[in-house]
């Protein structure tokens, strides 16, 4: 019974999650937390709203997401006693309430434990984390390099600037895809021959992949102009009582 359970998971198509990090994000009495009932120094200035869930209310200011709270769940349990941005981001990413420096944050560990079955990058990083947090984010931690992210857009040089396109793929300048097959091809035949030791094992897995990702044509195409612009969101920040609110 275990084995057809494990079986029937093994064939279900991999599915896709979209991780949003608010690093310093909205005050929850300013969104899902209002505290209506608590005393006026506690509580925030704005007023809650019924949502699709009866029972659960929410801020004022966010009446799609009220519509919607049959969709999602609201988690109230979560805290942790990292009082710095750094810090707490360290501790949320790795759900580890005293992770060391390089426990691996959570898209790592489903790198390793759930790899694609082709050379799409299964863990990819959009946009950078600026201000004080430090570049954790950007490694594999105790894993290792290879289930490090692949990094996409960096400050203004992101998905939701006009004319964006993925630059992660594309060779050196100097280095064109057919001069990149061909350096690849008579490292083959050397190899063939014996002039060099062969790479073996994982060396060789992730070499192939690599050369696979930056001549395929489906890499650039499942990335870029995938989405057509009225898909594509520009987002404007407001400041909103020390926390942040998105509108399109």
């Amino acid at each position: 019974m275990l084995h057809a359970a494990t079986e029937s998971r093994k064939a279900a198509p991999p599915k896709s999650c979209i991780f949003i990090v608010q690093y310093g994000g909205g005050s929850q009495i300013d969104s899902f937390d209002m505290k209506p009932d608590a005393p006026e120094e506690v509580r925030g200035p704005f007023k809650p709203i019924a949502t699709s869930v009866p029972g659960t209310r929410i801020c004022e200011h966010l009446p799609r997401l009220a519509r919607m709270a049959d969709l999602y769940a609201i988690v109230r349990s979560m805290t942790h006693g990292n009082p710095g941005h750094d810090g707490g981001m360290h501790v949320a990413m790795t759900g580890h309430s005293q992770p060391v420096e390089n426990t691996p944050y959570f898209g790592s560990v489903v790198a390793k434990l759930c790899p694609p079955g082709g050379n799409v990058p299964p863990y990819v990083w959009i946009q950078n984390l600026a201000g004080d947090v430090q570049p954790r984010y950007l490694n594999g931690g105790f894993l290792g390099p290879q289930y490090s992210p692949l990094r996409i857009g960096n400050d203004l040089d992101n998905p939701s600037a006009p004319g964006f396109r993925v630059k992660a793929f594309d060779p050196p300048a100097d280095v064109p895809t057919q001069r990149l097959l061909g350096r690849q091809q008579l490292l083959n035949r050397v190899e063939t021959a014996g002039r060099t030791p062969a790479a073996s094992g994982d060396f060789q897995t992730y070499r192939e992949r690599a050369v696979d990702l930056l001549t395929e044509r489906f890499a650039s195409g499942t990335v870029d102009g995938a989405e057509p612009s009225r898909v594509r969101y520009s987002w404007r920040v407001r400041l909103v009582r020390g926390g942040i609110s998105l509108a399109r």
